[in-house]
């Protein structure tokens, strides 16, 4: 999943965040990997190029895949792992910042929320007699 969010973030459509490795997945990783300059061979599938290319990424991010070999094994995983949640970590608010507080609902000087400006619809009462 937190592939999947990663390439969301870079506004690559994945499908649904279900943390399955699907075509969606794939091809989005596939244009992730292309758009820095990484070599992913053919579209229709994630081959070996393309996990090569996903090596050499994962390498060039500081992570340890084992030898760039296209083979997606043990190795790929833990380093694929240990980079996205660098990724995350670098892109998250540091704990000592807060975020940003959500705007309050205006009020007036009793507390009591200020009424929409949207009008609200009729609501006809039926009533149904036992």
């Amino acid at each position: 999943m937190a592939m999947q969010s990663m390439l969301l973030a870079e506004n690559l459509p994945t499908g649904p965040i279900d943390g399955r490795f699907g075509k969606r997945t794939k091809k989005a990783l596939q244009a992730f990997l292309k758009a820095r300059g990484y070599e992913t061979g053919c579209c229709c599938c994630f081959g070996r190029r393309s996990t090569r290319a996903l090596q050499a990424w994962i390498k060039d991010q500081g992570g340890e895949p084992g030898p760039l070999d296209g083979c997606w094994g043990r190795r790929t995983t833990s380093a694929l792992q240990a980079v996205l949640n660098k990724v995350r970590a670098e892109k998250a608010p540091a704990k000592d910042e807060k975020a940003p507080a959500k705007e309050a609902a205006p009020t007036v000087a009793n507390g009591m929320p200020v009424p929409s400006a949207v009008p609200m619809p009729e609501v006809a009462v039926v009533s149904v007699a036992a």
